[in-house]
């Protein structure tokens, strides 16, 4: 019996470890956006992780992020950390919302909403640096 329960434990381990990961790499000079980057997944929560490895504008930042579609009322939710001003939390059913500061001044780079389902990395630096990083999405 103890055995069925532990091999029973393994899988679920096993099963509860998987995780599909997609990396995408921006390279924007100043003034620009990414193209939109659609949210992977619908009513489920995503891990996004990005950094900007810019010399002088470095920093970083983490959410889990949520595609909510109901009630006719697509929105983006969120809550996570960045290195400017630590604790992000808020919502968004347009472009031009902040959800992380890239880099470590909160000046220049970041991560906002495009779309009520889509995101997109901005450099909006006046110091003619431009943003370099990678944004890692795990769901």
């Amino acid at each position: 019996m103890r055995l069925i329960a532990l091999a029973a434990f393994a899988a679920l381990l096993t099963t509860a470890a998987h995780a599909d990961t997609t990396t995408t790499s921006f390279n924007l000079a100043p003034g620009a956006c990414g193209s939109p980057i659609a949210v992977p997944a619908n009513n489920k929560p995503v891990i996004i992780a990005g950094p900007n490895i810019q010399n002088g504008n470095r920093g970083t930042g983490m959410v889990s992020l949520i595609r909510a579609n109901g009630f006719n009322n697509p929105l983006l939710l969120w809550a996570g950390t960045d290195l400017a001003f630590g604790a992000e939390r808020s919502l968004a059913g347009g472009p031009g919302t902040v959800i992380m500061y890239l880099d470590g001044a909160a000046e220049w780079v970041t991560l906002q909403s495009a779309t009520s389902t889509h995101i997109q990395v901005c450099n909006s630096s006046n110091n003619g640096s431009n943003a370099v990083g990678y944004l890692t999405f795990t769901y």
